[in-house]
């Protein structure tokens, strides 16, 4: 009973504090200006960020977290039949009334040899809090 109301627990709170963005209007996203931003590995995660990513890993997922001074992004593409996939960040920008993101999943190309396993690619990047919604092209 005590797991079942802490796993209710969790997932309350991950609504709110990762509440999905809005959706866009294309004349809301004008480019203000590029954003900086850090590309984390896996053991420079917050463990919150981590935990909602092992919950939803499987699936394809975009959410941010802000802990009042930086604010992390997170994408990932699911479940994928095997290895050597990457992601690039296309745009990362401040708009007027958002954050903007795009990053793209490259998989392995026809010359790799790619290691047939279960693999779930995904990005996690931190830049500035600007206190602005994220949204996910």
């Amino acid at each position: 009973m005590k797991v079942k109301v802490f796993l209710i627990g969790i997932i309350f709170m991950s609504v709110m504090v990762f509440g999905s963005c809005k959706v866009a209007r294309e004349d809301n996203v004008e480019k203000i200006k590029d954003l900086e931003y850090t590309v984390l590995e896996s053991n420079e995660l917050p463990e919150i960020v981590a935990t909602k990513i092992e919950a939803e890993k499987a699936k394809p997922f975009k959410f941010s977290y802000t802990d009042g001074k930086e604010t992390y992004i997170a994408i990932g593409f699911g479940e994928q039949p095997t290895g050597g996939f990457s992601i690039q960040v296309t745009d990362l920008y401040q708009a007027q009334e958002y954050i903007v993101i795009n990053a793209t999943l490259i998989g392995p190309s026809e010359k790799d040899l790619a290691v047939t396993v279960i693999t779930y690619p995904y990005i996690v990047i931190k830049t500035e809090n600007l206190d602005l919604p994220v949204c996910f092209k």
